[in-house]
């Protein structure tokens, strides 16, 4: 029996029964959960002198245990014994109360895991310890905004996104949304507004961002590079991916400039396959691997075209080639295009060739055209290759080519297919009258949702500084992008007003995030300054869906999920031009570049706006942005939100629940997810693998008109419902449609969620 516990400070004191009923009922407080209904599911045994930590444990996995669809309010027990879990260990390894914020604030500012500009920015906008006060241990109320977090928000910022010295988590939640937005306020309304927005779950922070902005180094998620053909460049292209997986961000990188196999030149005979290039990026994610936090992330671009292309894309199938050229921890991404997908369509043949010998003989580089300019040099290549010019080329059906993409994406389980004219709808730079402004962009990121103009390096120069080689000139530019998300249940009552008010200041976190980023590379913070490209998203698409009885593959439901994506592009824009009216506008900037908006005629855009009944101006906001500019080069992306819908407590990006009720391992505990609406909304809660997969890639066309980046569109296969013909024909119809950019990873149902229906249990 026990008589005695352990302290977390190591002190002994006689175990007291009051304690424990205390905090049940501080826990069960609001969620409809009895107290006593608690105590009498509890069957623990408390031995002689054990943990207080123990003894929160036990309660946790009481809790998490009751959890089910029928019972939700259990989660939030869970999650607030947790959060318990978290302000006891954080007290134990400092010694600071939550209440005295400001001095934990100094502590971590001392010893070095804040940048010393939190501290002192707190202080010139005049924020004292009284002005955030959410009481102390005696009085601690669930009004605090820490205590209303599921299982899932609490684990998964315990585990990734608080401080943490050797002892563990030396941060308490609401600390890190107070230093955060210290550093991105301009005054102390500015503060709140921007405090209240990340502390109450309305704006979402990527990974990067909430882990690093305060504590100093890089903000951005995604990275897009190109190398040129040329040993130098790829070798300089290992050097940036490897800082860049370092610094926590995902990578692209285009290597179809680089020559196919048996090339010859006076110095090289006989050049390499590919794969022998991508299997090197591969060796070095492993072992860069985003500074131990989690694995190292690369997709890796190779053009059509490109006579080694079918290598490229089995690089990842176990069953084909040689083992020893196999990249399993990359992924390859073939780049399409719509002169390519017109073959497709049509059943033709089209001419795979060799760039490096049609660019000796024609002076053109096949990787520097988009659009109209690139279909006309397709065209020349096979002209050449017919007449014989050409003689390094192979004829294939462009349909069996395509159907391999899509079977090897099939196989390995995650297969990337962009289509280069489509990402580049919405490039304002195209047309831009000065030549070596006239960039495009070469494929997408790796969630394909971020993605802007990039330029190979082919002229720069390093120098060596503590034993690192830092580039300190370049003619080359690669694209990188912060990222944020709008909690779409938070907002989903608001007016108008109050929604702009959000997305304003998600706009200007964003802008200001550009300027503090420790960029991994030269080429990426120049990308950053001259086009401040930002990404805003949204998630919880799917519970404000089935809260409001929308289907994901209904017209109605496809309209409103294109209502959303206006409306949050839309105020993007608006806050962009407002923040250029204070700040100035972007420096490639020029207002005779904005002739369409989002890829479309103004005229177009608000036609669409009348069917999703915005009725939103967009003629009015193009000649707005010509005449006060905008601050952003491009603003609105989907991301997949993965981790970050786990601290928000709703569905992940834009799709529909991936299942209604399932156990995900974080922090080495079992935690349950469903859905937010799950009690009052079961039936509208139709998952993934429910709908067919050419439902959700309808659905994502129709968000996409109104997003001038990309979606991160993840589709579940579900054999009884689709096949990979109705698939494909849905993509193709996509691409041309100019209403698909790219698409990636799919899972097919595993045993968690089988094909029978769950809902009635047939």
């Amino acid at each position: 029996m026990c008589r005695h516990v352990i302290k977390r400070d190591g002190r002994i004191e006689p175990f007291d029964v009051k304690k424990i009923k205390k905090q049940i009922e501080f826990v069960c407080n609001g969620t409809g959960v009895n107290p006593v209904e608690f105590e009498a599911k509890l069957n623990i045994y408390l031995p002689e002198k054990i943990k207080t930590s123990e003894i929160q444990e036990l309660l946790l996995q009481t809790a998490i245990k009751e959890i089910n669809p029928e019972q939700p309010e259990w989660d939030l027990i869970a999650g607030r014994l947790a959060m318990w879990d978290i302000y006891g260990t954080v007290y134990k390894n400092t010694g600071i109360k939550f209440s005295n914020w400001m001095e934990l604030i100094e502590y971590l500012t001392d010893e070095g895991y804040y940048v010393p500009d939190v501290l002192k920015k707190l202080r010139k906008l005049g924020i004292t310890q009284d002005d955030i006060y959410y009481g102390t241990w005696k009085d601690i109320d669930v009004n605090h905004p820490d205590f209303n977090k599921k299982t899932r928000q609490s684990l998964i910022e315990k585990e990734r996104y608080l401080v943490k010295d050797v002892n563990g988590v030396i941060e308490y939640p609401f600390v890190s949304h107070i230093a955060n937005a210290a550093l991105l306020a301009d005054d102390r309304e500015d503060f709140f507004k921007k405090y209240n927005y990340l502390v109450n779950d309305v704006i979402s922070l990527a990974t990067p961002f909430k882990a690093n902005l305060r504590r100093g180094g890089n903000t951005g998620s995604c990275y897009i590079g190109a190398t040129t053909d040329s040993l130098g460049s790829i070798i300089k292209s290992w050097q940036d991916i490897a800082l860049t997986e370092k610094k926590g961000g995902g990578v692209g990188w285009d290597i179809s400039r680089i020559r196919p196999s048996n090339t010859y030149s006076k110095n090289i005979l006989k050049s390499n396959n590919i794969v022998s290039w991508s299997k090197i990026l591969n060796d070095i994610v492993v072992a860069v691997n985003q500074a131990g936090v989690r694995k190292g992330a690369l997709t890796v671009g190779l053009a059509w075209w490109h006579l080694d292309v079918q290598d490229f894309v089995e690089a990842r199938v176990e069953t084909k080639s040689d083992i020893r050229t196999k990249t399993f921890d990359i992924f390859p991404q073939p780049i399409v295009d719509n002169y390519f997908m017109e073959k497709v369509k049509n059943d033709e043949y089209a001419y795979q060739f060799n760039q490096y010998y049609f660019k000796k003989l024609t002076g053109i580089d096949v990787c520097d055209l988009v659009g109209e300019e690139l279909h006309k040099a397709l065209e020349l290549a096979e002209k050449l290759c017919k007449e014989g010019k050409l003689t390094h080329y192979r004829k294939i059906k462009a349909r069996n080519l395509f159907s391999k993409f899509l079977w090897d994406w099939i196989e390995i389980g995650s297969m990337y297919i962009s289509n280069k004219d489509n990402l580049n709808k919405s490039n304002y730079l195209l047309n831009d009258p000065d030549p070596d402004r006239r960039l495009n962009t070469s494929m997408a990121n790796l969630c394909v949702e971020s993605f802007s103009v990039v330029k190979p390096a082919n002229n720069w120069k390093t120098v060596g500084v503590n034993g690192d080689i830092k580039t300190v000139e370049t003619d080359g530019m690669y694209h990188s992008c912060n990222l944020i998300s709008i909690n779409l249940v938070k907002t989903m009552n608001m007016t108008d007003e109050e929604y702009a008010d959000v997305i304003y200041h998600a706009t200007d976190m964003l802008d200001k995030s550009i300027d503090l980023s420790d960029n991994p590379t030269l080429e990426a913070k120049l990308g950053s300054s001259r086009l401040r490209n930002i990404g805003i998203g949204f998630l919880g698409l799917a519970d404000v869906m089935a809260y409001k009885g929308l289907m994901y593959d209904t017209e109605e439901g496809r309209v409103y999920g294109m209502r959303e994506a206006e409306r949050l592009t839309y105020y993007a824009y608006k806050a962009s031009i407002k923040l250029a009216k204070k700040k100035g506008s972007y420096p490639w900037f020029k207002p005779e570049n904005y002739d369409k908006l989002l890829g479309e005629d103004p005229k177009q855009l608000n036609e669409w706006s009348k069917i999703t009944g915005n009725n939103f101006d967009w003629v009015k906001l193009q000649s707005e942005i010509k005449e006060h500019g905008i601050r952003n080069f491009l603003l609105t992306s989907i991301a997949p939100n993965t981790s970050t819908s786990l601290v928000m407590g709703v569905m992940p990006s834009y799709l529909p629940a991936y299942n209604k009720f399932y156990y995900d391992t974080l922090a080495g505990i079992q935690a349950p997810v469903l859905p937010v609406f799950i009690k009052e909304r079961y039936w509208y809660y139709k998952t993934r693998t429910q709908y067919r997969a050419e439902d959700i890639i309808k659905f994502t066309r129709y968000i996409q008109r109104f997003i001038d980046t990309g979606v991160s569109m993840e589709l579940n296969l579900n054999p009884n419902l689709s096949t990979i013909d109705s698939i494909a024909e849905e993509i193709i119809d996509g691409f041309l449609s100019g209403e698909l950019k790219a698409v990636y990873y799919n899972t097919t149902p595993t045993d968690r969620e089988k094909q029978e229906c769950t809902d009635c249990a047939n």
